[in-house]
């Protein structure tokens, strides 16, 4: 779930884990049973959701799609990158959102490109994590330094227990 533009926006419902609803303005607990979305056309499990930048962004394992103001026709961002864990979404000064994805750590820059910003590590990513556990990965921002930081479980553990640090 996420506020974006007054209203609240859910994802993966019991029942349609495809799904994207928004609530009518100003009224976050009243859903019309019409408005509603799947953005992946095979209805893939929506993983995360995230307003950025007065854009509605949503995330299947493999998937980002960009959900317009309309509400009727998502456009795929990119079909190979999705986010693993919505805890992991942060939104940086430079107006780059982050997050991590089954393979890596990813930025959408504000000029709407996708990149792997992990990709000097890619051998920790492919020897050291638990990538089953990327689910429960929770970051944060340090705004004094510009710090991205995430934590995600390493080979053998379900908790979290090394922290990546991307500037």
């Amino acid at each position: 779930a996420c506020a974006h533009q007054g209203r609240l926006v859910i994802g993966n419902v019991p029942g349609a884990p495809g799904i994207v609803r928004r609530s009518q303005r100003g009224f976050p607990g009243t859903f019309d049973k019409d408005d509603y979305i799947y953005p992946d056309s095979s209805g893939a499990e929506i993983t995360a959701l995230a307003s950025h930048n007065g854009n509605l962004i949503a995330f299947t394992e493999s998937s980002t799609y960009l959900i317009g103001n309309d509400f009727q026709q998502p456009q795929p961002l990119s079909l190979g990158i999705g986010c693993a864990a919505p805890k992991s979404i942060q939104s940086l000064r430079d107006g780059s959102l982050v997050w991590l994805g089954s393979d890596g750590v990813y930025s959408l820059k504000p000029g709407g490109g996708i990149q792997k910003i992990s990709t000097p590590i890619d051998k920790v990513f492919d020897q050291e994590l638990n990538k089953s556990q990327f689910f429960r990965s929770a970051s944060v921002v340090d705004y004094e330094t510009g710090e991205y930081r995430c934590a995600v479980a390493s080979k053998g553990f379900s908790r979290n227990d090394i922290i990546l640090c991307f500037d």
